[in-house]
């Protein structure tokens, strides 16, 4: 599957998340705003800093109607026991099929997955007191974002270009009105 964009339908999807298996997608299509986060895994330091300013955003997210999934290369087995400290759910992917069924892409090589920023968020990810943990899933996968109504409908649409370019919990804030 290529890469989808705003407009398109994504049919619907099945995933995991750290305590239950074959969730579909249309069975959790709480509204039209509906977000699905893909980071790397969770032992990534850069990712354990996206998902901290998730955490923090988190009540905005809500208040505006949103409902927030990060999507993790780490399997159940690593998700199950941190999942109680997170206020939204994860969904573990560690065969990256979600990656591939929308057209998630990883880097060419590790030289290309490094952005314009990517050392001033390891950076602001060290003051954090995040260190790199456990390597799951393909190191070189970058991050993107959707949003979808209930129908499957994506109505935002981002993949980043380089490891740095996760989709900012600030932006998902605004584009949800």
């Amino acid at each position: 599957m290529g890469k989808y964009q705003v407009g398109d339908q994504a049919a619907d999807f099945v995933f995991d998340t750290p305590d239950q298996t074959g969730i579909h997608f249309k069975d959790i299509a709480k509204n039209d705003k509906n977000i699905f986060v893909f980071l790397r895994y969770l032992g990534c330091s850069l990712c354990q800093l996206d998902i901290a300013l998730f955490k923090k955003e988190y009540e905005n997210i809500v208040k505006k109607g949103g409902n927030l999934y990060i999507v993790l290369q780490s399997p159940q087995s690593t998700m199950l026991p941190v999942k109680d400290q997170f206020p939204f759910p994860f969904v573990c992917d560690p065969e990256g099929k979600l990656y591939e069924l929308f057209g998630i892409e990883p880097a060419p090589s590790k030289e290309k997955m490094i952005g314009l920023k990517t050392m001033k968020k390891v950076g602001q990810a060290k003051l954090m007191g995040f260190s790199h943990g456990a390597y799951e899933g393909n190191e070189l996968q970058l991050p993107a974002a959707f949003i979808f109504k209930n129908d499957g409908t994506i109505t935002y649409a981002h993949y980043g270009k380089t490891v740095d370019d996760a989709a900012s919990p600030k932006t998902i804030v605004k584009l949800l009105g």
